[in-house]
């Protein structure tokens, strides 16, 4: 009887989970928050309106937008509710493109959320579960109200989860993480885009060109972190991925971090920073930053055990690519290992099979995005790369931290006989190369 009762209990709160579709691309306010209908004083559901309704239900419902519609916030934020400036997220919601399963072909067909400069985007605070799916969030400032981090998102301590797929953030503002600030339990980013998003100042320590991870744990799996730069005019460089004292673990497979900074001394973003927290790199790409690829540091007067592990990996930036003052580093011993460097920085172990070289040229293409306007920047080996087939022999096993994935990070087969010797491994770095740049020359 306790289990039928039980099923009961949990089909009853499945029933009153609510869908919403916000066809109103206008920034109007539900005219009766909490009578489970998105609807403002003309009946019609606006993207702030399903968000007020989903706020006020304790249920995980979900909200979809209209693609290829902008959904501008233009009520400045006065009050700090629901009803004016950024999007508050308090309550368990999925924020997704309409029929996400079918695949989009251009960037134009995500809806878009603007901010349009008057606020960050998006505040999740009090929500345990949250997922945006198929959103382009760009143009939010996070310091127009004495905020600091956070331009497209902000998540607060206490969030369980945060989960960002399919998605693109550019074009947002903030001091401490342009486009995302991260203080809840677990934020997992897959096959998302992160670009020219900048930071700015209004105090404090400036840092995280795209990602501030200060507490919990991070997964960044097939996505691109590139071209974030920086307005503060601040010296010294900081980090495309500042992964801070607090944070449990910072894990990144087969994604890009790429070309962010710039050119002059107060332009300079680095790749990835991780401090005092375990960190797990696999078949990344880390290169053309204008500062050191990866930085790691644990405390030695830290009891906790921290560990760093990187394989598959390729490194050239346009300062060191490596920087291990202190801590468990772990690049491979005398059978794995499979990472390149353009210099001596990171003082890979090399031996006959276990694929680490130091001061190698990397042979990759400039550079280009899955869509046009360079979304989803990857940079493949071309032919002749050292890069091919120089990774993993190990079986092919998702999201490992050491072998390789099945798939890289634009969803290539792994593995590709890259070199035309009957024997496929998979190559170093975040991207296969599938003989598709065999014409390639500079006038491509």
């Amino acid at each position: 009887m306790k289990k039928v009762l039980f099923f009961v209990l949990c089909l009853h709160g499945t029933l009153w989970a609510q869908n919403y579709t916000a066809l109103r691309n206008t920034d109007t306010v539900d005219a009766n928050v909490g009578d489970g209908t998105c609807a403002d004083a003309q009946g019609h559901c606006s993207l702030r309106a399903a968000i007020m309704e989903a706020n006020a239900d304790s249920n995980h419902n979900t909200i979809s937008l209209v693609r290829g519609t902008t959904y501008k916030i233009t009520r400045p934020n006065v009050s700090n509710l629901d009803s004016d400036g950024d999007f508050d997220v308090t309550e368990n919601v999925t924020i997704q493109i309409i029929n996400p399963h079918i695949p989009i072909q251009s960037i134009a067909e995500l809806p878009t959320i603007d901010a349009d400069g008057l606020d960050r985007v998006f505040h999740i605070d009090g929500a345990d579960f949250v997922t945006f799916d198929g959103l382009r969030i760009i143009n939010g400032d996070a310091t127009t109200n004495g905020y600091l981090g956070g331009g497209a998102v902000m998540v607060e301590s206490g969030v369980q989860s945060f989960t960002l797929n399919n998605s693109v953030i550019e074009m947002n503002e903030g001091s401490i993480g342009a486009a995302l600030h991260l203080m809840g339990d677990l934020t997992t980013i897959n096959n998302s885009d992160l670009s020219l998003n900048t930071n700015t100042t209004q105090g404090g320590q400036v840092n995280g060109g795209a990602i501030y991870q200060g507490a919990g744990n991070l997964l960044i799996h097939r996505s691109s972190l590139h071209h974030n730069g920086r307005t503060d005019g601040e010296g010294g460089c900081i980090y495309a991925v500042k992964s801070d004292f607090n944070a449990s673990s910072l894990i990144v497979m087969n994604s890009t971090i790429a070309h962010n900074g710039g050119s002059t001394s107060s332009d300079c973003i680095g790749g990835i920073s991780a401090l005092n927290s375990v960190a797990i790199f696999n078949s990344l790409t880390v290169i053309g930053n204008a500062g050191r690829g990866i930085h790691y540091y644990d405390d030695p007067n830290d009891a906790d055990d921290h560990f760093f592990t990187m394989r598959n990996s390729l490194l050239d930036n346009d300062s060191q690519n490596c920087n291990f003052p202190a801590g468990d580093v772990d690049t491979g011993d005398a059978s794995s290992g499979h990472n390149i460097s353009s210099d001596n920085s990171c003082q890979f172990m090399v031996s006959n099979d276990n694929g680490n070289l130091n001061a190698t040229a990397l042979e990759l293409h400039p550079g280009r995005g899955l869509y046009a306007g360079g979304y989803h920047w990857f940079q493949e080996p071309l032919p002749g790369s050292p890069a091919i087939e120089n990774g993993s022999t190990l079986d092919l096993v998702e999201k490992a931290d050491v072998a390789c994935s099945p798939t890289d990070q634009v969803s290539r087969q792994r593995n590709y006989d890259g070199d035309g010797d009957q024997t496929a491994i998979c190559d170093s770095g975040a991207v296969e190369y599938n003989g598709d740049l065999l014409f390639y020359s500079g006038l491509e």
